[in-house]
């Protein structure tokens, strides 16, 4: 579940006519070069503080039917150690969200957002290197089947460019709420080739552990 919900992103139109959308359009671009700018980049545990921030992000970020209720996620670090609630911290600023279950085989990426004012900076694909430089395992996470919408093929092109594979592999993500449906998604991993040859085990160890259910 990878920041499947878009509305909250302004659309920035470039008109000399309209004061407000060129003031937005300046702030965008400003927004871009600080990004650019920034040297300080990680992943921390959540803090306190954090709370509100995260809250706003997570909420608006995912659909209903893509996110755990807000109050049993915030519990989480608390009840299950191999679940991590990072906050994505640049130059001192909250700018994001990574949750990451640490399997003893792969992680695996539950929820990966960033701020809407923070994004087109490459502050993403930072803060996933950053990751991936961080684990000895292969990472896996889900995505919305390619081909099934413009965002979908933008998301999957985003993993590619970081190095991630997508499986061609049937994969139906359970619902995260009693009268909820599964989803038929695809996954993405840092190997390929080893998600293909243990699909079966990773998707196991994925019903079992993230959504409390066996094998669909």
């Amino acid at each position: 579940s990878v920041n499947k919900q878009t509305s909250r992103q302004v659309t920035h139109i470039n008109n000399k006519n309209n004061p407000v959308s060129s003031t937005r359009s300046l702030v965008y671009s400003s927004t871009k070069k600080l990004l650019r700018l920034m040297t300080s980049l990680a992943l921390r545990p959540f803090l306190p503080s954090d709370k509100p921030f995260l809250i706003d992000l997570y909420e608006h970020s995912f659909p209903e039917e893509g996110r755990r209720p807000t109050r049993g996620w915030l519990e989480m670090p608390g009840r299950d150690a191999a679940f991590c609630l990072n906050g994505i911290e640049a130059d001192g600023v909250a700018a994001g969200l990574l949750t990451v279950w640490q399997f003893r085989e792969f992680a695996y990426v539950e929820h990966f957002a960033v701020s809407p004012e923070m994004r087109g900076g490459g502050l993403g694909a930072r803060a996933l290197q950053t990751l991936v430089e961080s684990v000895q395992v292969p990472i896996v996470l889900e995505v919305e089947p390619k081909g099934s919408t413009p965002m979908a093929d933008r998301r999957i092109a985003f993993y590619e460019r970081q190095g991630f594979v997508l499986s061609p592999l049937s994969y139906m993500q359970p619902p995260y709420r009693p009268e909820g449906a599964a989803i038929a998604l695809n996954l993405m991993s840092t190997r390929g080739d080893w998600l293909c040859a243990s699909h079966e085990v990773v998707c196991k160890e994925i019903y079992r552990r993230v959504y409390g259910v066996a094998a669909q």
